[in-house]
């Protein structure tokens, strides 16, 4: 209880911070809520509105003091409140008087003289709802006393609205050499001559050496690796104060965590060693050397990087063995397709090589990224080893052979038809063709095929117009309506084209003027040969040129069918095959006639040998 507070002077001061201005909360209240003559209080209150009130009360007469409403949640508050000359009543808000007022009737008697203090919460038995949301502290009751202005900034701590407290820190540096670890503590004293050590010692440790420092990859024998690929760099460090941690790789310093225990770096050419560094706070750094090997070391490959498909491309790769290696074996894995290899080895360097058709883009597709590594396994004494390089990327583009149009417009061929007796145009005439191209070895060829029924000129055009293509077709053709001319076939056999166009002339004779022979080739032993091309060639006496009018190609039994007009026209033939030229007969030349003497009507070349007439 509070004795003698009920009269005189008084004054109270006490720092609020609530984390709720919104509800209706008690801070401090000296006295009794209650009915009856004990119903005398004093208390300090904040509002629903935020507002933080003092009140007092006394057998029904009241008297309350009222400050802003712009109390801050979760902000500490000084309010002060005093009594002087028995009615005299003021409130101050963080060393401010924001109201004051007179209450002359307000007496608190004898019964308040020994009033209870409750805080945070109304000692009302139904109030018990108001209880304070946040921290009440430095609660001061001053009886028989009003506090000064001077006083009460003070308690404000000068004005700069700090809340007063009971701690003091002190900064002191003391400087020691000290040989070995030692353990120390504070001591402190009051003005009354009291000391006292702090409640725990403490212990400080001589470092004296630096950081003790272990690689553990890369050293010596990595299995292998490839020039421009990842390399683990792993370490231990043995230190209680760490500071710094670097690498120097190839003359660069690389920053690294000490505690991250791993990272990695590229590889480069010529650079199979590294010094790993590490200081801790005091300065003290150590440093240690590693250096390294790889039982197989791609260190270089070579490729274009933009291609087209069905081209020939070189692939090769340099790498270096140990010389305990014995052999090697490697594949080209391109775009999920492995391909054999040519190695070469010079003491421990190797080259890795081969050649490849590239293929087909799928579908549509006018431009493809392919993706491809190499698979290496070397060979010891007792064992294997084997590496996939880095993954590479090829740009492949699509080749074309296409009627002429907007799109595609570098010409190759010209195609057109004429009458093999007049050498006038046939104009219209059927076109019928499936073709073959590649720019490789053939290996890899795309296909295509053409009609047009009713045509007075065929262009066919390719893309892109900068290479050299190599073609296989047959092409049919006839007269472009009725029945007149007998159909023909005009067959190209690792042929060549480019931008620079050709004319190709398609001969046609008369149904009525035409007479068939089987043509039929045979080698030097009377073998047949398949798969020959043979060009009949008509002379044009008025011209005196040979003009071919017909390419016929000898099936499986080295024979084919070949029309003519016999016994009136001369004419001469030339057998390729694979480019290549055979036979031309007549040679000089010359010409001679067709004539039909046992059916079937039967042409023969023999390739060889001379044996005098090479066909009859």
């Amino acid at each position: 209880a509070l004795a003698g507070v009920g009269v005189g002077n008084l004054s109270i001061n006490l720092w609020m911070n609530s984390s709720d201005n919104t509800t209706n909360q008690y801070a401090l209240i000296i006295g009794n809520d209650l009915v009856g003559p004990s119903d005398q209080w004093i208390i300090v209150t904040m509002t629903a509105s935020g507002e933080i009130q003092a009140q007092a009360h006394s057998t029904g007469n009241d008297i309350t003091l009222t400050g802003s409403a712009d109390v801050q949640e979760n902000e500490w508050n000084m309010v002060t409140v005093i009594r002087k000359d028995v009615s005299n009543w003021s409130l101050y808000i963080n060393s401010i008087l924001v109201v004051s007022d007179i209450e002359p009737v307000l007496t608190l008697g004898t019964a308040f003289n020994n009033a209870n203090m409750t805080i945070g919460n109304s000692n009302h038995p139904t109030d018990f709802g108001l209880q304070w949301n946040g921290t009440i502290d430095e609660i001061g009751i001053f009886l028989n006393r009003t506090l000064s202005q001077s006083e009460i900034n003070d308690f404000y701590n000068g004005g700069a609205g700090k809340k007063p407290t009971i701690q003091s820190f002190i900064n002191e540096t003391w400087q020691r050499t000290i040989t070995d670890d030692i353990i120390w503590n504070v001591q402190g004293c009051d003005t009354d001559g009291d000391c006292g050590f702090a409640v725990a010692n403490r212990t400080l440790f001589l470092d004296a050496g630096p950081p003790q420092i272990t690689i553990i990859h890369p050293s010596g024998n990595e299995g292998s690796n490839i020039i421009g690929g990842s390399q683990d760099l792993n370490w231990s460090i043995i230190e209680l104060n760490p500071d710094e941690c670097w690498y120097n790789y190839n003359g660069t310093n690389v920053s690294v965590t000490c505690s991250d225990n791993n990272t990695t770096f590229i590889l480069e050419l010529n650079n199979l060693n590294l010094t790993f560094y590490a200081n801790d706070t005091l300065g003290n750094e150590n440093s240690t050397f590693t250096s390294w090997f790889y039982n197989i070391l791609a260190e270089g490959e070579t490729f274009n990087d933009f291609v087209f498909e069905t081209a020939t491309e070189d692939f090769s790769l340099n790498i270096s063995i140990l010389p305990s290696t014995l052999n090697i074996e490697a594949l080209l894995n391109y775009n999920g397709t492995r391909f054999t290899t040519t190695n070469t080895c010079v003491s421990n360097l190797c080259i890795v090589e081969t050649a490849i058709d590239i293929p087909l883009n799928p579908g549509s597709v006018t431009s493809e990224n392919r993706t491809f590594f190499w698979e290496i396994t070397g060979f010891n004494a007792t064992d294997s080893f084997t590496i996939n390089t880095t993954t590479q990327v090829q740009n492949v583009t699509s080749i074309f052979l296409e009627f002429c149009n907007v799109t595609f417009t570098v010409e190759t061929l010209n195609f057109t038809a004429f009458d093999e007796q007049t050498l006038l145009p046939v104009d219209p005439f059927r076109f019928s063709a499936d073709f073959e191209f590649w720019l490789g070895t053939g290996s890899v060829f795309k296909n295509n095929s053409f009609e047009n029924s009713s045509a007075s000129s065929v262009q066919l055009c390719i893309q892109p117009g900068t290479e050299e293509y190599e073609i296989n077709a047959v092409v049919e053709y006839d007269e472009g309506s009725g029945t007149s001319y007998t159909i023909r076939n005009y067959y190209f056999q690792n042929d060549f084209i480019d931008n620079v166009s050709e004319d190709i002339g398609l001969g046609l004779l008369f149904s009525n003027q035409s007479t068939s022979f089987i043509l039929k080739v045979q080698d030097a032993d009377i073998l047949p040969l398949p798969n020959a091309l043979v060009f009949t060639q008509r002379f044009y006496a008025g011209l005196g040129e040979f003009r071919t009018v017909q390419v016929a190609k000898t099936d499986d039994n080295g024979k084919s069918v070949g029309f003519f007009e016999v016994e009136t026209a001369d004419y001469r033939f030339i057998i390729k095959r694979d480019g290549e030229v055979l036979l031309v007969t007549p040679t000089q030349n010359r010409s001679q006639k067709v004539v039909g003497e046992e059916t079937p009507f039967t042409l023969t070349f023999t390739i060889g040998d001379d044996r005098g007439a090479s066909w009859e």
